[in-house]
């Protein structure tokens, strides 16, 4: 598991320095590795950064990442990252129909909506993961009190760094 770790560290690196590569030969032989000990929640963790790579340019191949993360984690039941990966597909089908000519693109819009809607949210315990939750429910449903309650956590998080950082100073 430590090379593992390693060159998924590594596939992380590589996109921030390089943004969207042509080889994803780290994230590869990150998910070989999680293949080869046949360990399902590092494969998802594998397509999960798969996802977050490609959401912003190739959002189809992000959803069919974040998708293939969705069935492993419902597979293993692990219902915090099953949620995550439900908001990241809604989010990203939400982008494209925004950027879609309507009424075609309204299967996009109709599939996040759905998502959204069918989330448990009492099941989220995390502030970070109930303020994400917020945040897609506000963008995809349009609902001001939700982003309005994703924006305070933000808020709180990033008051709370700058003070930290300021006292660290002196």
């Amino acid at each position: 598991e430590d090379k593992f770790e390693l060159l998924l560290l590594k596939g992380k690196v590589e996109h921030e320095i390089n943004g969207i590569p042509f080889e994803v030969n780290a994230f590869s032989d990150a998910l070989g590795v999680a293949e080869a000990i046949g360990n399902q929640e590092l494969i998802a963790k594998v397509y999960s950064e798969l996802y977050m790579m490609f959401y912003s340019r190739y959002p189809g191949l992000a959803v069919y990442f974040a998708r293939k993360a969705e069935v492993i984690y419902s597979n293993i039941k692990d219902e915090h990252s099953l949620i995550r990966s439900r908001l990241y597909v809604a989010l990203t089908l939400q982008s494209i129909y925004d950027r879609t000519i309507k009424p075609e693109g309204d299967c996009f819009k109709e599939e996040a909506d759905k998502i959204v809607k069918s989330i448990d949210e009492s099941k989220l315990t995390a502030p970070f993961e109930i303020a994400f939750y917020n945040r897609v429910k506000g963008l995809v449903l349009k609902d001001e009190n939700a982003i309005e309650k994703a924006f305070e956590f933000y808020y709180t998080v990033s008051k709370n760094t700058r003070n930290y950082q300021c006292s660290k100073r002196y």
